[in-house]
Parts: C-alpha cells; structure tokens; sequence
C-alpha cells in the first residue's frame, strides 16, 4: 500500500516513498523497517555498509547514526 500526500497547492495527490539509511548489525534500523512493514508503508533500503557514497554524503549533512528515514 503505498501513502499519498494531498498538495495544497496544486490539489492533485501524489504517492510517497521513503527511503531508509541503515547499516549491519543495527537494531533501530532493524526496528524501523519492521515498523513500515506492519503498516504497508512502501520504502527504499539504502544500506551504508555496502554504498560508501551515500555513507559520505550522510556524514556530510551532520547525521552521525542511523536509520536515517526521509520521505520522497
């Protein structure tokens, strides 16, 4: 099931998609993906541990854990 968001603006609706940055052995990320589950909540996992790109612009913007959850 995917979530929508009504505009305000434009009045039309749109889907929205998380996306959630986790690494190994995390037992809040674990946690948070269970919790999306449960609620047929649609998101991309982004696991730092194997994208060091992604681990880089993380650390870049501040955020020094994870899950990091951003909706799109």
């Amino acid at each position: 099931c995917e979530r929508t968001q009504l505009s305000t603006k434009t009045g039309t609706v749109t889907s929205l998609m998380y996306k959630i940055y986790t690494q190994n052995a995390c037992a809040y990320c674990v946690m948070a993906k269970s919790l999306m589950k449960e609620n047929d909540i649609d998101f991309i996992e982004i696991n730092i541990d194997f994208d060091k790109e992604q681990k880089f612009l993380l650390k870049e913007q501040g955020h020094k854990t994870v899950p990091q959850i951003y909706d799109e």
